[in-house]
């Protein structure tokens, strides 16, 4: 081809590529590409290219605009109702449990609330399984005065760890950890099954804007201290819990709480309900980018007397999107005082595989986890897990045991 005609093709071709990228809607990085495809091939020239460029750039920008400009659209107040439900497959090889391989119908639920203005919100959850929480578990009214400043009354999630406030719909692992079953009113807590959560009011809110994300969130309230299983309050003292998360880096945060306030409740070596100093406090750290989730938490409590502390250590890979591999080291110890198998009458010392060779004479029991989460959808995913326990006289049970379990949730 003579040089004069191959230029001139050259620079018709040059332009029908720039007309497609100014006609149809490439991503902007996409045209950046060619673009840069064009320049390398001496298609166009570092002036031109330098144009394109800049055309391209207040596109982006002008796009960026109109995405912010759609969030300002008409608010239209709306309900909204979803349901859930756990379905799995649980093998375990603890001794005490008669059945130790079944499918199991782990829970159900129906969520969902009403948006009556862009700031004001009412949400509500109730369980329809397990039987033993077969009730309402949240059920409260939400108005974001300001980003800086808010409101919520009713039946919450109290404000102590990390955890707590995660939803079972999209809990990392199958179960919560033991510090936080046992200390922030989850399922092993004193006061007896909560699911984390109690009535009351707090004030909550986001503050000093840096970029697109906000330097601290904070919430603040009081709280019954009774848990789900009392409509109303089950003693005369008001409960107080707060949290602090600071996050210096976008994606990774810090955060400390505290609960003060007493619990009515049987003790243990005790037949009548009475009332006990029930505080907490926790510490933790959490780090969440595109293929790590990472996330550990420090919580001490004293139930009457009895002082109780534990740790856990989560962390995932995310290979894909919808995947995640996990892994979870759990440490939890149940009585601090505790030195010996005396020190605790301990039912399981009656049940006939209990073996005193094997009590180590303390309070603690540490968990492993294995496992993996693949999401098909934003309601539907499937988890599998294997938990190694390793648990002394004084714990639960002496023996350690093993766990493996498949769950399935489904959603709407």
């Amino acid at each position: 081809m003579p040089p004069k005609l191959k230029f001139v093709f050259m620079r018709l071709l040059s332009l029908a590529l720039l007309v497609f990228l100014s006609v149809f809607s490439v991503h902007a990085e996409e045209k950046k590409s060619i673009l840069n495809i064009l320049k390398e091939k001496n298609i166009i020239t570092p002036a031109e290219y330098d144009e394109y460029k800049e055309q391209l750039d207040g596109t982006a920008e002008m796009n960026a605009a109109k995405s912010a400009a759609d969030t300002t659209k008409a608010f239209k107040p709306r309900v909204e109702f979803h349901g859930m439900g756990h379905f799995a497959y649980a093998y375990n090889d603890a001794p005490y449990l008669k059945v130790n391989n079944s499918f199991e119908m782990v829970r159900a639920c129906i969520y969902g609330g009403a948006y009556v203005t862009r700031d004001i919100d009412f949400f509500t959850l109730y369980y329809f399984q397990p039987a033993a929480i077969s009730k309402v578990h949240e059920l409260f009214a939400r108005w974001r005065i300001i980003p800086e400043f808010g409101v919520r009354v009713g039946l919450m999630k109290t404000p102590l760890t990390f955890e707590n406030n995660v939803s079972t719909l999209v809990l990392h692992t199958i179960d919560f950890s033991q510090s936080v079953a046992s200390l922030a009113g989850v399922s092993t807590d004193v006061i007896g099954p909560s699911s984390g959560r109690d009535a009351g009011a707090e004030i909550f809110g986001s503050l000093f804007k840096v970029k697109d994300y906000r330097l601290i969130d904070y919430r603040f309230g009081v709280f019954n201290g009774a848990g789900i299983q009392y409509l109303k309050d089950n003693n005369n003292h008001k409960d107080i819990s707060g949290s602090v998360t600071i996050q210096p880096i976008k994606g990774n945060y810090i955060s400390g709480g505290f609960y003060i306030g007493k619990g009515n409740y049987i003790a243990r070596g005790d037949s009548v309900a009475a009332d006990y100093t029930r505080n907490r406090w926790t510490v933790g750290v959490l780090h969440d980018s595109k293929h790590f989730y990472g996330r550990a938490e420090y919580l001490r409590g004293l139930d009457g007397s009895v002082k109780r502390h534990g740790f856990y250590v989560l962390g995932i890979y995310r290979p894909l999107p919808q995947l995640d591999l996990t892994l979870v080291y759990d440490w939890y110890n149940d009585n601090i005082s505790c030195s010996n198998t005396d020190d605790l009458d301990s039912p399981i010392k009656k049940e006939a595989w209990y073996n005193p060779a094997n009590a180590m004479g303390q309070a603690v029991s540490v968990k492993y986890s294995i496992g993996a989460t693949y999401r098909f959808t934003k309601r539907i995913r499937v988890q599998g897990f294997y938990m190694f326990t390793q648990n002394d006289a004084l714990t639960l049970y002496t023996m350690n045991t093993n766990k493996a379990i498949v769950q399935l949730e489904l959603g709407f």
